[in-house]
């Protein structure tokens, strides 16, 4: 029988990881002109074929169809009886299965495989908190078996860490990766423990107080946010090789998996036991994610511009917008104080970034806008959050105006500022009408007078007008209104 050829298949696998060897000078041409390079001819479906089969993406596939079959045959009631029996069932199922994708991609590695191996490592690692959204279910059927599990789940993923790093010496997984993800394994050995322990002791269903509710409040606004920010302590992503276990953003994209696989887990733990999931809940996570995309963006990403760099700055200003169905708006109000800080951090550092002056300034009137209600009662009772708003538009649209050399800019905060502010908080025509016929031309009298440099000294404070006015122009004004009225309402 003769031999078949994977030759193309095998060049598609490896394509990407040979050195790539220097042209010798003896092959420059006289003249030092090099010859222009032939247009290569278009890829045939064949060759895109080729390379997706080279991808092996049935591993995913084969995995999903497992999970499911798992399922499938633990709830046939002729198979297995009890509830205990179908979760024993299921946890040794997927433990052995886990177990089988560790020693192939060490067989592999060892064979030079690569490619495979890194791929059966990756689902490793998606797979590896699976077991405890299981534990989860244990809790309400057997409150015995929870401890069990849970210590017995945590051991073994860290008997098969220990097997990938020691039998596999290319592999990329540093010690702070190492560290960050034994954190992150604890805290789901713990959350099953914890939460079986407090719902002894809730009363009802889907409850609004208690220290259950609490703690699923907390773990979500703090816990989660806390272990993805461990993010930074991972170093930074260099290639160690040219194989595909040494790639830089291996390490990250472990981190990363292992930190949705827990979010999922916090998700079933919800389900299980009767906890409402909000917006404003996933907020502070998504915030931390952002700002980390912004940290890591140069090592992910040697050759980002300094504009786009520049651009990650805005998505966890939008980010805060996510926690405004909150009533209190306790959580938008939070993170847009970060936000003002780190802006202005990073304004006091590089002081000729334009894009996080102007971002400071969008903070800052978002920060007002946000501002409760009552407070605005104090001082004016027929105080809304929509004259909250148009007062912190107001305010913004006048900085904008002071720190702008424009002209034009100076008409536009005498007349669109001063307009705001009539209609969100004077309800007294004759009171508008004297405004009208005397506030917008002193107003663009005063600009010639100079009251948007006192404005812009008394904003930008040691740098003067003249240098705020001149870091200042990245984004147009209102971008900034809109973002914090639709951020506030």
């Amino acid at each position: 029988m003769p031999k078949p050829d994977w030759s193309p298949v095998e060049a598609a696998m490896n394509e990407g990881q040979e050195h790539k060897v220097a042209q010798p000078l003896g092959s420059i041409p006289p003249g030092g002109v090099l010859a222009a390079k032939p247009q290569l001819p278009a890829k045939p479906l064949s060759y895109w074929l080729r390379r997706f089969l080279a991808c092996n993406p049935f591993y995913l596939v084969s995995a999903a169809f497992l999970l499911y079959g798992l399922y499938r045959v633990s709830v046939d009631p002729k198979f297995l009886s009890s509830e205990t029996s179908q979760l024993a069932f299921n946890f040794t199922s997927l433990q052995f299965y886990e177990a089988l994708l560790v020693a192939t991609a060490i067989f592999l590695a060892r064979r030079g495989i690569w490619y495979d191996s890194t791929l059966l490592i990756g689902l490793e690692n998606m797979l590896v908190l699976i077991p405890f959204i299981l534990i989860s279910q244990a809790a309400l059927i057997d409150t015995q078996l929870v401890s069990v599990l849970c210590l017995a789940g945590g051991a073994i993923a860290v008997a098969r860490f220990s097997s990938l790093k020691q039998f596999i010496a290319e592999l990329s997984l540093p010690a702070g990766l190492l560290k960050a993800g034994l954190v992150v394994l604890v805290v789901n050995v713990a959350l099953p423990l914890v939460y079986r322990m407090l719902h002894q002791h809730k009363v009802g269903t889907k409850p609004t107080w208690g220290a259950a509710y609490q703690t699923n409040e907390y773990t979500w606004l703090l816990l989660l946010p806390a272990l993805l920010a461990l993010a930074s302590v991972l170093p930074r992503a260099r290639p160690t090789g040219t194989l595909s276990l040494q790639r830089g953003w291996l390490p990250l994209g472990f981190f990363l998996l292992w930190i949705i696989g827990t979010a999922v887990h916090l998700y079933c733990l919800g389900y299980v036991y009767d906890f409402g999931l909000r917006p404003d809940l996933l907020a502070p996570t998504i915030w931390v994610l952002l700002w980390m995309l912004h940290r890591r963006a140069k090592d992910l990403f040697p050759e980002l511009g300094s504009s786009w760099h520049s651009a990650l700055l805005i998505p966890p200003l939008l980010a805060t917008l996510v926690a405004t169905p909150q009533p209190d708006k306790a959580v938008f109000l939070v993170l847009t104080i970060m936000n003002a800080m780190i802006y202005g951090s990073i304004c006091s550092h590089h002081r000729d970034h334009r894009a996080a002056l102007h971002l400071l300034l969008i903070s800052l009137a978002a920060l007002v806008g946000g501002l409760p209600e009552d407070w605005g009662r104090n001082l004016a009772t027929d105080f809304t959050r929509w004259k909250c708003i148009g007062a912190a538009a107001a305010g913004y649209c006048l900085l904008c105006a002071g720190l702008s050399r424009n002209p034009k800019l100076g008409i536009f905060g005498g007349l669109v500022p001063p307009s705001i502010l009539i209609a969100v908080l004077d309800n007294n025509a004759n009171s508008s009408s004297r405004f009208w016929t005397t506030t917008p031309t002193q107003s663009i009298g005063r600009r010639r007078l100079g009251w948007p440099s006192c404005l812009c000294t008394a904003c930008a404070g040691r740098t003067g007008p003249t240098q705020a006015r001149g870091r200042f122009a990245c984004l147009p004004p209102h971008f900034g209104g809109f973002t914090l009225a639709y951020g506030c309402t």
